[in-house]
């Protein structure tokens, strides 16, 4: 699954290396992570 990000660029600067990030979510009563590995891509400007 591709999913795109739109940051501002301070927050755009943070991601020069990868980074995991973390969903916590429950189904019915267990809890439950996602891990997603975030990669820096082109900075695509658009508006």
């Amino acid at each position: 699954m591709k999913v795109s990000f739109r940051l501002d660029a301070g927050v755009h600067e943070t991601f020069r290396q990868p980074a995991e990030l973390r969903v916590h979510y429950l189904t019915g009563n267990k809890e439950e992570i996602a891990r997603i590995t975030l990669l820096r891509g082109p900075n695509e400007i658009s508006h």
